[in-house]
């Protein structure tokens, strides 16, 4: 019973090793493409130093409507 009580202790020290965070990276990426359907698909976005992002990603659905969603995500939500 002690070595189950002892190897769960060491268990539970191993798993609470802390985790190294980095800061944020600035990054920006985008892309526009068709599948197979003809569905037209983009997609951009923007990440800065406080991680802070804002993008947009589009489709053109059945009817040939372009759909299109706008998004900031900040301190603010």
């Amino acid at each position: 019973m002690f070595t189950k009580v002892l190897l769960c202790c060491i268990l539970a020290v191993a798993a609470s090793a802390p985790v190294e965070e980095y800061p944020p990276q600035p990054y920006s990426f985008s892309y526009d493409t068709t599948d197979e359907f003809g569905t037209r698909l983009t997609r951009e976005e923007t990440g800065d130093a406080n991680n802070y992002k804002v993008g947009s990603y589009s489709y053109t659905d059945p009817s040939g409507i372009t759909r299109t969603v706008k998004y900031t995500a900040d301190a603010e939500g």
